[in-house]
């Protein structure tokens, strides 16, 4: 055998060698890799929880299926970044709280010298310095004291205007007449769908010796806060503004304004049945906490349109604020998004009340309940502005049909008017959205020419929003954003101008 052969039989041996070897490095490697993951996916998917895929996830503890997205995973437990050495506060903390958050070797120039035992060495602190003071010939433009100034003058959110107004007309009430009468706020406001400062505050002063009204065997005189013409100028002489009196309407009520605050009221003396309506109201909103947002939009709407002005001081009457929510609320129970609270056999307000009304006296039954058995349908229908506005436009019969919360939204009109309804007006168009405990008509006086024009001003916006898509989208997301508390006030604004400028 030649010196050639034995170099090649040398060579192929360790050709082979090195085979071998890279085969058993590979297959260490496996069986480390597999012990590894193993050792993972127990750790990731816990024992005693739901059963988990050929991938390691498990379904949602909600009856989710694996085909729907709604999977939660274990998350890998984080490796702890390792303690760096503390840094004085003299230098540069912030590098160094980046460093130790990232966990990267902090730079020489930011440890901490330390002694021969190991301790830290205890760096002075430099003191902060001082502010320098402002020249007066720039105060105006820099100054602290000048921005405290400029906020303590601005006047406050409209929120504590109307609490302060009110408090200080409780304390006026109870020093004048007593403490046997309170002040009690009904309306939009108590369940949130107040405009700001676009609605007046309506106040009553309950009556404590007449907690059901005036009874008809009841022939005590009456005190003197009953008179509204002796309490408007009792208000006057107090330093009340823009104060009025209307004693010959059905509610006779006093209107006058805070000078303080600028807040307006409408009082009235121990008329209870609104602030019942207002509880009736207000449980409707609990039970869908989008109602009262919905609504503001769509005063806000029927306001910058002249259709929500019911004593008729802008224009014709219109619309009341009260029938656009009864109005609303009717529509939700036509889509099944609300019951009837008034069909409810547990109750959780029964009471009556003495009303007057064409010189006769009548107890009106005031009953309805929680509905806390009810509830919403599984796949709900979100009512949009455009439903609202199409539903009114396009599908409601006026002179069929009338609007009845405590039949469930809408019935058939009967043949007759009945005498509750009150006296139809001239000229009216004799739309009926009834009043859910007094059952009176709260649209008797909208004309032929109003109820034309609110159909026409909802067709306009339907026409608008449909034919420009971009504008209908902008509308559509600034009515959610009235949703948000912290954006509520800044979308009704931007909806304001809208629907006033870019609408037309």
């Amino acid at each position: 055998m030649n010196r050639t052969s034995i170099a090649l039989i040398d060579t192929a041996k360790q050709q082979s060698r090195c085979v071998c070897y890279a085969l058993r490095t590979t297959i260490e490697r496996e069986r480390s890799y597999s012990t590894s993951a193993a050792s993972t996916s127990k750790a990731q998917v816990p024992s005693s929880g739901p059963p988990a895929d050929k991938y390691g996830r498990t379904t949602d503890p909600n009856n989710f299926t694996y085909s729907s997205s709604a999977y939660y995973y274990r998350p890998t437990p984080r490796k702890q970044p390792a303690q760096s050495i503390p840094t004085p506060q003299s230098k540069s903390p912030n590098l160094a709280l980046k460093s130790r958050s990232r966990g990267l070797p902090i730079p020489a120039v930011l440890r901490a010298p330390f002694s021969r035992d190991g301790s830290t060495v205890k760096t002075p602190v430099a003191p902060r310095r001082s502010r320098q003071t402002v020249p007066p010939a720039e105060a105006g433009k820099v100054s602290s004291a000048t921005a405290k100034t400029r906020i303590s003058k601005a006047p406050p959110p409209f929120r504590l205007r109307r609490e302060r107004a009110i408090k200080k007309f409780a304390a006026f009430i109870e020093k004048q007449y007593g403490e046997q009468y309170q002040v009690r706020v009904f309306g939009s406001t108590c369940y949130g769908a107040s405009s700001g400062g676009l609605s007046d505050i309506d106040i009553t002063i309950f009556d404590s010796e007449r907690p059901y009204g005036i009874e008809p065997g009841d022939e005590r005189q009456l005190p003197n806060i009953y008179s509204v013409d002796r309490l408007a100028r009792r208000l006057e002489k107090h330093g009340y503004l823009k104060v009025s009196s209307i004693a010959k309407a059905s509610v006779p009520i006093v209107k006058c304004t805070e000078p303080e605050t600028g807040v307006t009221f409408d009082v009235n003396v121990n008329n209870r049945l609104g602030v019942y309506n207002t509880a009736l109201l207000r449980q409707y909103c609990l039970l869908d906490p989008k109602l009262p947002y919905f609504l503001k939009v769509v005063k806000l709407w029927m306001h910058s349109k002249g259709l929500n002005n019911a004593s008729g001081s802008c224009g014709p009457p219109s619309f009341s604020s009260y029938a656009i929510t009864i109005m609303t609320i009717a529509l939700f129970q036509h889509y099944g998004l609300l019951p009837n609270l008034q069909a409810d056999k547990e109750s959780i307000l029964q009471t009556h009340f003495w009303e007057k009304r064409g010189g006769v006296r009548r107890k009106v039954d005031i009953r309805f309940g929680a509905c806390k058995r009810w509830q919403p349908p599984k796949f709900p229908r979100q009512l949009r502005l455009w439903d609202w506005l199409d539903f009114w436009a396009n599908r409601f019969d006026f002179s069929k049909r009338m609007v009845s919360i405590a039949d469930g939204g809408f019935v058939d009109r009967p043949a007759e008017v009945p005498d509750i309804w009150g006296p139809p007006l001239p000229n009216t168009a004799n739309v009926v959205v009834l009043d859910p405990l007094t059952f009176k008509n709260c649209t008797h006086v909208i004309s032929s020419q109003t109820l034309a024009k609110f159909k026409q001003e909802c067709m306009d916006m339907l026409n608008r929003m449909t034919m420009n898509r971009a504008w209908s989208a902008a509308v559509e997301s600034h009515v959610a954003l009235v949703a948000d508390p912290a954006k509520s006030d800044r979308a009704m604004q931007k909806l304001y101008h809208i629907f006033h400028t870019e609408g037309r």
